[in-house]
């Protein structure tokens, strides 16, 4: 991990446990300008934008990051968890 991306999580955990998650996305987002998309950034954002119950886009970010790392147990755990508020528990299992 390099020292951009430390940064970046200094400074967005913090915000995340604070629950302003449109602000977590929007620094994801600004990252993402200038760097190449990181699995477990894309976590911080899908997870976040679960929370504010934007699933479809969730959804999306967590399989991005499952293409960039198939066997990320983070992402894989977060993605069942969404699974489970839509009430698709038999692909919850699957993973």
């Amino acid at each position: 991990m390099n020292t951009t991306t430390k940064d970046l999580l200094k400074k967005i955990q913090p915000i995340f446990k604070e629950k302003d998650y449109e602000s977590v996305i929007r620094e994801i987002d600004k990252f993402f300008e200038h760097n190449k998309l990181q699995p477990d950034i894309i976590n911080f954002k899908a997870t976040a934008l679960r929370e504010l119950r934007n699933y479809e886009d969730a959804k999306q970010a967590y399989l991005e990051g499952l293409r960039l790392d198939p066997n990320n147990t983070h992402i894989l755990n977060n993605l069942s968890k969404l699974l489970i508020l839509q009430e698709e528990y038999n692909s919850a299992r699957k993973i």
